[in-house]
């Protein structure tokens, strides 16, 4: 992992392998394991991004990258309500637990801004910073 800028805007880069979930699993799996962002200064609150994938119901072998940004308050878990999901569908990114993700995280003008790219195709994705 690697920080090129640091401060309330800011860009990182990671390559990492994640979890596969199944599809019908609770919303708060994972929250606990991800990228922190934006703490106070006390880290009592935080935003966290996690990446992962989502995989069928029956099986969780592969899956389609998604990517999570949770306000979290406290050392208690994030609740799903204070998460907003999306996913990398749209890019056809398609995961197994081996398969290496090349992320890139810029925060510029109040918005979290990922690329994801898996096997040379990249699909992209933003978030909303607006009051977080």
């Amino acid at each position: 992992m690697s920080t090129k800028l640091t401060g309330k805007e800011g860009k990182m880069s990671a390559m990492l392998q994640t979890t596969i979930f199944k599809s019908n699993g609770t919303n708060n799996d994972g929250v606990n394991s991800g990228f922190i962002f934006r703490s106070s200064d006390d880290a009592a609150n935080y935003l966290i991004l996690n990446i992962f994938g989502y995989g069928s119901s029956n099986k969780a072998e592969s899956g389609t990258l998604y990517a999570r940004l949770c306000v979290a308050n406290g050392q208690s878990s994030p609740n799903s309500s204070d998460c907003t999901e999306k996913s990398f569908a749209a890019h056809s990114l398609t995961i197994t637990p081996t398969t290496m993700v090349q992320l890139n995280i810029d925060i510029v003008d109040k918005k979290l801004m990922a690329s994801a790219t898996v096997d040379g195709k990249k699909g992209t994705l933003s978030f909303d910073l607006t009051g977080k």
